[in-house]
C-alpha cells in the first residue's frame, strides 16, 4: 500500500478534528486555573484534561512525522520539519516576550510565583530557534509560556527519528547514542507515545482485512477506557507514582494516553479507508491554527488576566475567547503562510548555496 493511502481522505478530517480537540483541551485546562478565575480551587482539580491531550498530540506527531518521512531525503525532511517548527515557534516566543513584559510592568502581582520565568530576550530567542529547553534533565520555562515544554520534547523526537530513519551503521549508533544523551531520559521516558504513533503509520500501510466489528471496538473502546478511568479517578490527580519527578509523577498514564490515542488512530484509519468523506471546512480551517492556539494561548490568557482583573465565569469565557481569537489571528499571519515563507527560504538557501532546497 502506498504512502499516500495510508492517509485516507476520513483519517485526515479524523486527525484534524484530534488536533483541533486537543488544543482546545488545552486552553480551557489553563483557564480553569484558579490564579485566572478567582474562585476557590482549579476547576479541573483531579482531572488534568490538558496533560492528556498533549499525550495525543504526541501520537498523532509520530504518525503524521512518519508520513512525512516518507519518499523524502534527510535535507527535505529537516527543511519541512524545521520550517514548520520556526514558522510558528520563533514569533510565538517573540510575542511572549513581549506580553510578558508589558504584563509584567503594568501588574507586576499578577506575574509573581513560580508560572513565570523573567528570560533575557536573548533567551527566549535561543530557546524558540533549538527548542532545548527542555534537553538534558533541565526544566526552563520561557517566560510566562509553561506549554512550550512540549515543543522541546517533539525537536527531540524529530531529531532521533530523522537519524534512525536516515543514518545507517555505526554512525546511526553513535548520533542516536549522542542524541539520547542530549535529550535526556525525561524526554525519552515519553518516546513511547510519540513513537506509537509512528507504529501505527507503519501498520496501516499492510493490507489489513480485519472485521469491521473488531475495528468498531479498537476505535470506541480507547474512548470509553479513557471516560472510565476519568470517571473513577483520575491518575493524573494526587502525587502520582513517581512524585519525585514533579511534572513527569504520572509518566505511566501518560504514555498510556498515548498509546490508547495510537490504536482509536489506528482503527479508524482502517475504518475510512476506501470509504468516501464528507467535507468540513470549518474543521479544517480551524485545525490549521491548532499549533497556533497552543503556542499562543497561554501568554494570552495571562496578559488578559493582568490588565482586566476579569474573575469568575466572566474570565473564563472572555478570557478563553481572547485567546482563542488572537490565536487565530497569529495563526492567519504565521501558521497559514508556510508554503509561502518554505518557498522564500528555498530561494534563499538555493541562492546561497547553488543547490535547491526542496520545500
Amino acid at each position: 500500500m502506498s504512502d499516500q493511502q495510508a492517509i485516507s481522505p476520513g483519517l485526515s478530517l479524523h486527525l484534524n478534528v484530534l488536533r483541533l480537540g486537543a488544543a482546545m483541551a488545552v486552553l480551557i485546562d489553563h483557564l480553569l486555573l484558579k490564579r485566572y478565575h478567582g474562585l476557590p480551587r482549579d476547576l479541573n482539580a483531579g482531572f488534568d484534561f490538558g496533560a492528556d491531550a498533549v499525550m495525543v498530540f504526541f501520537a498523532i506527531s509520530g504518525f503524521v512525522i512518519a508520513h512525512a518521512a516518507s519518499g523524502r531525503t534527510a535535507g527535505a525532511f529537516a527543511f519541512a520539519r524545521l520550517t514548520r517548527l520556526w514558522s510558528v515557534m520563533v514569533p510565538a516566543v517573540i510575542l511572549t516576550f513581549a506580553l510578558d513584559r508589558l504584563g509584567s510592568a503594568t501588574n507586576p502581582a499578577a506575574y509573581a510565583g513560580g508560572f513565570y520565568n523573567p528570560l533575557t530576550f536573548v533567551e527566549y530567542l535561543f530557546f524558540g530557534l533549538t527548542f532545548s529547553n527542555e534537553w538534558m534533565w533541565q526544566i526552563t520555562r520561557i517566560g510566562i509560556n509553561g506549554p512550550l515544554w512540549s515543543l522541546s520534547y517533539e525537536a527531540a523526537y524529530y531529531a532521533l527519528f530523522a537519524v534512525a530513519f536516515y543514518a545507517r551503521g555505526w554512525a546511526r549508533i553513535a548520533m542516536l547514542g549522542l542524541g539520547a544523551a542530549i535529550a535526556g531520559p525525561m524526554i525519552l521516558a515519553y518516546m513511547p507515545a510519540w513513537l506509537a504513533g509512528v507504529a501505527v503509520y507503519h501498520a496501516m500501510k499492510r493490507p489489513w482485512a480485519l472485521p469491521r466489528a473488531l475495528l468498531w471496538a479498537a476505535a470506541l473502546g480507547p474512548v470509553l477506557v479513557y471516560a472510565g478511568v476519568a470517571a473513577t479517578g483520575h491518575p493524573s490527580a494526587g502525587p502520582g507514582l513517581f512524585p519525585e519527578l514533579g511534572r513527569q509523577a504520572h509518566l505511566l498514564w501518560d504514555n498510556a494516553v498515548g498509546l490508547l490515542a495510537a490504536v482509536h488512530i489506528f482503527a479508524v484509519g482502517l475504518l475510512c479507508r476506501g470509504r468516501p468523506c464528507p467535507t468540513a471546512r470549518s474543521v479544517d480551517f480551524l485545525a490549521g491554527a491548532s499549533f497556533s492556539i497552543y503556542v499562543c494561548h497561554f501568554p494570552l490568557i495571562q496578559i488578559t488576566s493582568a490588565l482586566t482583573g476579569w474573575t469568575g465565569p466572566a474570565f473564563i469565557i472572555a478570557g478563553g475567547a481572547i485567546a482563542f481569537l488572537g490565536s487565530l489571528v497569529f495563526a492567519q499571519i504565521f501558521e497559514r503562510p508556510l508554503p509561502l515563507f518554505r518557498r522564500v527560504l528555498a530561494r534563499m538557501i538555493n541562492a546561497a548555496s547553488g543547490r535547491p532546497a526542496t520545500p
